[in-house]
């Protein structure tokens, strides 16, 4: 019998997509297979692997032992790991980013072999920022959720100390590196890209060096750390709820603006903080609105109908890389919020090699590979170590080491250090 239901689901996916390509124009068929035989595996092996999940509703557990459907794991009671514990998945859907960015990169390395269908799928390394930030967003607003539900209020002290310990140190130790590099001659930033890699506003630059270059991303997220506490910490959860459908709605209309009256500067709209906000939003949102029995639904009706998520996804993307314009004004907002949906049905019900030590592993260190493979995965580089596939052997072995060298020991020092400090909060408005 389930040989029979994995046949027709097998069968159902080659018409759909092959419906989907036809319906579409040919040139973006292979990109649009790429993604949605993704999205089709990436739901299908969670159906197959789901693991059954506890719930808490109205301050009582419940099990989803006796649930006799996989879509138990969609119910209407909230996931206990909303409020306490390790959240599902975020380590699978980590790893999958850092390998998107990754391939983007070392795709066009020297000595890569040409690969049929790897040039289409490195082309996706933007997707993988994009799963970033709907990650950050999600699983920030979430932590201050849930200290604001046990403790009545928001520790900004604390909550910034943790940011600190956990991203400054290795960060401060890539910079060192990249400072020896330039040393050597082997990375070529100047003045102006270390003004902004010590500020964080390399995403405000035009075409910084390679080395520091991807700290665009860490800048928005530096950005968002600053302000979103501060913005949540003062306002009741409804408030929080509007202000984000805000960012989502006025985000479209900036690039838009751009696109009109600056259209020269289109391009940077992919880097400016107040036009791709709308990415963070999405995953902010997806940890508030299931607070509301009416948000839960919603966005469980929304994890429910995968499929036409999507095919949302699919069209976002294919109408982004037919028309430059859809791409600067539709395109982020459409992807962020079908990541936030996916990374919600994911968390509901995890593939199960998400749970795979290796998978786990990469996850968990995605900020230490992310950070420091972009000096050794560089295609304009004629440095022995940033050849394949030596370059991915020096940019794992270094990211592993600052990770347990680094990483690991600072946040064993912060969880020490923030013990003995006095934290200095903020109340909420109100507790909705």
């Amino acid at each position: 019998m389930s040989m029979l239901k994995r046949s027709n689901r097998c069968v159902w996916c080659r018409c759909f997509e092959q419906q989907l390509i036809l319906a579409l124009e040919t040139k973006y068929a292979t990109e649009l297979t790429a993604v949605f035989c993704a999205g089709v595996y990436f739901v299908f092996d969670s159906e197959r692997d789901g693991i059954k999940a506890t719930y808490q509703h109205d301050d009582q557990s419940i099990h989803s032992s006796d649930c006799s459907s996989s879509d138990c794991s969609l119910s209407d009671h909230r996931p206990a790991w909303l409020d306490r514990g390790r959240i599902p998945a975020l380590d699978g859907l980590r790893a999958i980013a850092v390998f998107l960015v990754c391939l983007a990169h070392v795709e066009e390395t020297k000595g890569f072999p040409r690969v049929p269908f790897l040039p289409t799928l490195s082309r996706f390394g933007g997707l993988g920022v994009d799963v970033f930030f709907v990650l950050s967003g999600f699983l920030i607003t979430n932590l201050l959720y849930r200290e604001r539900e046990k403790f009545g209020r928001v520790s900004l002290q604390s909550f910034y100390l943790r940011r600190g310990f956990r991203i400054i140190p290795a960060y401060i130790c890539f910079l060192l590196f990249v400072a020896a590099l330039a040393v050597a001659g082997i990375a070529t930033p100047n003045a102006r890209d270390w003004v902004a890699a010590g500020t964080f506003t390399m995403n405000f630059i035009h075409r910084p060096a390679w080395e520091l270059g991807h700290i665009w991303s860490l800048s928005i997220e530096e950005h968002f750390y600053l302000v979103w506490p501060l913005v949540f910490a003062a306002l009741s959860r409804r408030a929080a709820v509007a202000v984000l459908v805000g960012v989502l709605i006025v985000g479209p209309l900036i690039r838009c603006a751009v696109l009109i009256w600056w259209p020269m500067w289109s391009p940077m709209t992919d880097l400016w903080t107040f036009t791709r906000l709308d990415a963070i939003a999405a995953g902010c949102l997806l940890a508030l609105l299931p607070r509301s029995p009416g948000g839960l639904r919603w966005i469980n009706v929304a994890a429910k109908s995968w499929h036409l998520v999507v095919v949302v996804l699919i069209a976002g993307l294919a109408a982004g890389s037919a028309s430059g314009k859809v791409s600067v004004a539709v395109t982020p907002t459409v992807t962020a919020i079908a990541i936030a949906i996916l990374l919600w049905a994911a968390a509901r019900r995890p593939p199960g090699w998400f749970e795979n030590p290796v998978v786990v592993s990469i996850g968990a260190g995605s900020y230490s590979l992310y950070l420091w493979q972009q000096p050794f995965l560089n295609p304009h580089s004629d440095w022995s170590c940033a050849a394949f596939p030596q370059n991915l052997l020096f940019a794992g072995l270094i990211a592993s080491l600052s990770y347990w060298l680094v990483e690991r020991p600072m946040l064993r020092f912060k969880n020490r250090f923030q013990s003995q400090t006095v934290p200095v909060s903020v109340s909420p408005v109100s507790s909705q």
